[in-house]
C-alpha cells in the first residue's frame, strides 16, 4: 500500500525541553536525559491524506 501526506509543518525552539520531556516521560517514565543539546518542536497540520493499493 502506498500512502501520501500533505500539510504544513512549523518548527519552534524547545529551550527548556518541556515538549521532549513530555514524550520521554510517556515512553520511558523519565525526563529526557540529554539536557545539553538544543531541541525543536515540530507541529504538523495535516491537510490531506491519501492511501492506495497497486495490487490490482
Amino acid at each position: 500500500m502506498r500512502k501520501g501526506l500533505r500539510g504544513t509543518v512549523s518548527l519552534s525552539p524547545d529551550p527548556r525541553l518541556p515538549d521532549i520531556d513530555l514524550l520521554a516521560q510517556h515512553f520511558t517514565g523519565r525526563p529526557y536525559a540529554d539536557r545539553e543539546h538544543p531541541r525543536v518542536t515540530a507541529w504538523l497540520t495535516v491537510e490531506a491524506y491519501h492511501a492506495w493499493d497497486f495490487t490490482g
